[in-house]
């Protein structure tokens, strides 16, 4: 009995042997990491191996997928209670207007084998619904395969759909007909003749774009009613210049657009309920919602497409009572800030006790660590010249203590009274990111600062073989 076992029974095609070896090992208590990784992946990557070096043809390797998915079934419902994550998320399916799906069931069986999530749409799939399913699964890859050369146009029709909403899925396309010419020509990122080499290009792919868990967030700070124009336009309710800002927000590298109708006493839920339906009509991007009222917040909720974040509960008694409902049990991404009824905390250590409390607080009613957004406070450090070390210290300690948490804050505050507030802030940013800082409450339309993200990121590791600093600069967003 031994992991090897597995490994052997999907080489020999052996579904009853794999099953029955997964099911031992299991039972004897063996890593489900190991199972997965040590067994069926390694036996699916030597499967591949063989049939790209003429050993194995398709039908020794459609058995050994089934026998793969034998044990693969086994697994997977465990694995839903563990911290194993797939290795991406990929959304695949041929494409409107053919009925063909051998190829395309032999590169989902490969891709589940190399330990990717598999949503398969089946045939004659049209472009808005390979579209519509990569938003509500966060893919990050859309495979498409075709066998007729008349259907070919609609992978053109998809790939320039996503491109022209400015989607962050990679696309690959394969079939028969389809060529390597044919992929660069209509801009996908990928293409592959056989399912062996479709798993190997969506795991160069998804390591091209880098960790998901690493990636800067940025949250778009300026539809908010506390600047004079912005609640003007609220008032208004002018949807032409709050969309100009999101627009210009979103284009300009925003991952959330912040919503703020604070200022209006009573009528709050009605205008934050109309800024979410404004912006998201104008991007496609998820809101911050941005309220300590929890019926501005249920309001805006109601009506918001996707995933929002709200920004924001603390430890602050009566704000936590009454927003940790709202957010218990749920998949919404949480700002979580770090001040209670004692006050502001001054010191990392404070800092640390109050995310401690907000982190278990949270997690103990449903929230998942990787939704929590931990926002130690930036405090001026014109007031006291240690607030900039005490913040780093903090973030730096709160990603120590809470493997998979981000961190978050608006960080304008580190320069309030002091000259020259944009360099501070500029300079702080990238000091915070090398501490392991990933999102940021700023003005994504401020290009130096963008800049500075991105190189930063870079610098800290966060950016494989700096795909994302070669991108922007090629784009000519460095020249600021």
């Amino acid at each position: 009995m031994s992991i090897r076992d597995i490994y052997n029974g999907v080489m020999e095609f052996d579904e009853d042997t794999v099953a029955s070896e997964v099911k031992k090992e299991v039972d004897a208590g063996t890593d489900l990491d190991s199972i997965l990784n040590e067994g069926l992946i390694a036996a699916m990557d030597e499967v591949g191996a063989k049939f790209s070096e003429g050993d194995l043809f398709v039908p020794e390797m459609l058995m050994a997928a089934q026998a793969m998915k034998a044990g693969l079934n086994i697994v997977k419902p465990l694995l839903v209670d563990t911290d194993t994550k797939p290795s991406g998320k990929v959304v695949i399916g041929t494409v409107k207007g053919d009925l063909h799906d051998i190829g395309k069931n032999l590169v989902a069986m490969m891709m589940e084998g190399a330990g990717f999530e598999v949503i398969d749409l089946g045939v004659d799939v049209d472009p808005e619904t390979f579209i519509a399913k990569a938003k509500e699964v966060s893919a990050d890859v859309i495979c498409m395969s075709a066998l007729l050369t008349t259907t070919m146009p609609s992978m053109e029709a998809t790939v320039k759909a996503i491109k022209e909403a400015g989607l962050p899925f990679k696309t690959m396309v394969g079939g028969a007909p389809v060529t390597k010419a044919f992929s660069d020509t209509i801009g996908a990122d990928g293409y592959s003749d056989d399912a062996p080499g479709a798993v190997e290009l969506a795991r160069k792919l998804i390591a091209a774009e880098g960790s998901k868990g690493n990636t800067m967030i940025v949250v778009g700070e300026l539809i908010n009613a506390s600047r004079k124009a912005v609640g003007g336009y609220i008032e208004e309710k002018n949807a032409e210049e709050i969309q100009k800002l999101a627009k210009e927000q979103y284009e300009a590298g925003a991952t959330f657009i912040d919503v703020n109708a604070g200022i209006f006493v009573g009528k709050e839920p009605e205008y934050l309920t109309w800024l979410t339906e404004t912006v998201q009509a104008a991007v496609d991007a998820p809101c911050s919602i941005d309220s300590p009222d929890p019926k501005a917040i249920e309001a805006a909720l109601a009506v918001h497409k996707g995933t929002a974040m709200i920004n924001s509960i603390s430890l602050e008694r009566e704000r936590y009572d009454v927003l940790l409902p709202l957010v218990a049990g749920t998949d919404l991404k949480v700002v979580a800030l770090c001040m209670s009824d004692d006050g502001m905390p001054e010191t990392s250590e404070e800092r640390l006790a109050i995310a401690d409390k907000l982190v278990n607080g949270l997690v103990s009613n449903g929230v998942k660590v990787e939704n929590i957004f931990v926002d130690p406070l930036v405090q001026p450090l014109s007031t006291r010249s240690d607030f900039g070390v005490e913040f780093l210290k903090a973030v730096e300690g709160i990603h120590k203590a809470f493997p998979g948490i981000h961190t978050m804050c608006g960080l304008s505050n580190i320069s309030y009274g002091l000259p020259a507030r944009k360099l501070m802030n500029q300079t702080f940013a990238v000091m915070a990111i090398a501490k392991g800082l990933d999102g940021l409450i700023i003005n994504p339309l401020d290009e130096r600062m963008m800049a500075q993200i991105t190189a930063a990121e870079a610098l800290a590791g966060r950016d494989n073989f700096c795909m994302k600093y070669l991108k922007a600069y090629r784009a000519k967003k460095l020249e600021v």
